[in-house]
């Protein structure tokens, strides 16, 4: 903390910027190979959405209804929302992600 904001570093990012980065991912089509991910700025971030980008296509094999990503988002939000239980995690942030996948489930 310096002077009552948090200094963050390059590696650091911060819950709000996080999270329209989230917000975004899941507005486009990320289940469709070359998805559109001009929208995170940070290179090295970026090329970890391209990562998570292969892992949502992988997954529709796995699906019952691989022309619907609610069971992928139903798993996905069980996951986040059970890491608010570990205090050595991003507590806020899982919250917040989580309350971000539950207005997506609907």
């Amino acid at each position: 903390m310096h002077e009552g904001r948090t200094v963050l570093s390059q590696f650091d990012i911060a819950i709000d910027e996080l999270l329209e980065y989230e917000r975004q991912f899941l507005s486009i089509n990320s289940f469709q190979k070359n998805c559109d991910l001009s929208f995170i700025k940070r290179d090295k971030l970026r090329s970890l959405y391209k990562l998570i980008n292969l892992i949502c296509i992988d997954s529709t094999q796995y699906m019952r209804n691989p022309n619907s990503v609610l069971e992928y988002l139903n798993s996905l939000f069980i996951i986040t929302f059970r890491q608010i239980q570990y205090a050595d995690l991003n507590q806020l942030y899982a919250l917040k992600y989580s309350e971000l996948l539950a207005s997506e489930v609907k």
